[in-house]
C-alpha cells in the first residue's frame, strides 16, 4: 500500500471540515477579487470551520496526528496566506512592497506559530493560549483594516501588531479569552 492510499485511510468526517476551512479561505479570495464587499465575512466561516474540526475530532474519537497535521497545514493557508492576500488586495498594495512586507511577516508568523504549536510537549499546559490563536490573529488583521476602508498604512500596522501578537510569548487562558470575546469567544474554547 503507498503512503498516500494509507494517509487517506485516516480521513473522517472531521478532515471534511478542515477541508471547508480552506475552501472558505480560498473562495474569501475569489470572491474578493470579484468585488464582492462582504468576501472578507468568509474568514468568520473558516474560524466556524477550523472549530467544528476540533471539536468533531474529540466527538469521534478521531483526533490523531495526520490531523493535527492537515489542520496546520489548512490553518497555514486560511489564516496565514489568506489574511495576508486579502488585505494586498483590498487596500490596493499590489505595488506597496511595505504593505507586501508586512503581509508577508504575518503570514511567516502565523506559520511559526503552528510550527510551535505542532512540537509542542503533549503534555503542556492545557487551558492556555501562548500568543494570540491564529484564527483570532486573522480575524484581528482583517477587522481593523476594513474597519478602516482598507487604508494601506492601517492594513500594513495591522499585519505587524497582530503577526507580533501570534508569536508572543503571554499566556492567556482560554477561559479568560473566552470571556472577552462574549459569544465569538465559544469559538476559542
Amino acid at each position: 500500500m503507498t503512503l498516500l492510499n494509507r494517509k487517506a485511510g485516516e480521513l473522517g468526517l472531521k478532515d471534511a471540515f478542515t477541508f471547508a476551512s480552506v475552501a472558505f479561505g480560498i473562495l474569501t479570495i475569489v470572491l474578493s477579487l470579484q468585488g464582492i464587499a462582504w468576501a472578507p465575512a468568509l474568514i468568520v466561516l473558516a474560524i466556524v470551520a477550523d472549530f467544528l474540526d476540533g471539536k468533531v475530532a474529540r466527538w469521534t474519537k478521531q483526533d490523531n496526528d495526520f490531523g493535527l497535521q492537515l489542520d496546520s497545514l489548512a490553518d497555514a493557508v486560511s489564516f496565514g496566506a489568506v489574511p495576508a492576500m486579502l488585505g494586498i488586495l483590498l487596500s490596493g498594495s499590489v505595488f506597496d512592497w511595505v504593505t507586501v512586507a508586512c503581509a508577508i511577516f504575518f503570514a511567516v508568523c502565523i506559520v511559526m506559530r503552528l510550527a510551535w504549536f505542532n512540537v509542542q510537549d503533549p503534555k503542556a499546559e492545557k487551558g492556555v493560549y501562548y500568543g494570540l490563536p491564529s484564527p483570532l490573529a486573522a480575524l484581528f488583521a482583517v477587522l481593523v483594516p476594513w474597519y478602516f476602508g482598507w487604508n494601506p498604512a492601517i492594513t500594513a500596522s495591522a499585519f505587524l501588531v497582530f503577526g507580533v501578537f501570534a508569536i508572543a510569548g503571554f499566556k492567556t487562558s482560554k477561559k479568560s479569552l473566552k470571556a472577552m470575546l462574549g459569544p465569538l469567544g465559544i469559538i476559542f474554547s
